[in-house]
């Protein structure tokens, strides 16, 4: 494979990787704004911070496709390439919410390490295999932070 066709194709991985972390940045934020009840003191923060994390990612993969020579896509051009699905419920039970969320960063996680690996090997762009490594870390830690509410005993969960 040329070496054009190697970066078009890595090109290709940052964009669903970009419009993935936007659905889910998206999907956090909105639930940051609506979610309700006694648990709402506790959960809006941690949807505040990790929407902020989300951002510091999108900022750094889209400072990784100019750095590549590429150029990030329209709002819609960027969405169509995602492969994560925003959720329809703006409101569902903040329960449902952490395990959506949770859900999410896992799909997205699989995606990383194939995503990661694609580069590394087939695309030979180490860089940018390093680049999602260093994604997915950040993505185990927030899945750890959701995945804890959700083992939490149900008299201690949020409702």
């Amino acid at each position: 494979m040329s070496a054009s066709a190697d970066l078009a194709r890595v090109l290709h991985v940052l964009g669903s990787v970009l419009a993935d972390e936007l659905v889910l940045a998206s999907q956090t934020r909105l639930y940051s704004w609506n979610v309700v009840g006694p648990q709402q003191p506790s959960l809006r923060p941690l949807f505040g911070r990790q929407h902020r994390q989300l951002e510091r990612a999108i900022d750094a993969i889209a400072e990784r496709v100019r750095q590549l020579g590429g150029v990030p896509a329209s709002l819609s051009g960027v969405v169509s390439n995602a492969r994560l699905r925003e959720r329809p419920a703006p409101q569902p039970p903040a329960r449902d919410m952490i395990a959506f969320l949770f859900d999410d960063h896992q799909a997205l996680l699989a995606h990383l390490r194939e995503d990661g690996a694609a580069c590394g090997e087939q695309f030979h762009d180490r860089v940018t295999m390093l680049f999602l490594l260093d994604l997915q870390a950040r993505h185990e830690k927030m899945a750890r932070d959701l995945r804890a509410l959700l083992e939490a005993p149900v008299s201690e969960a949020p409702a």
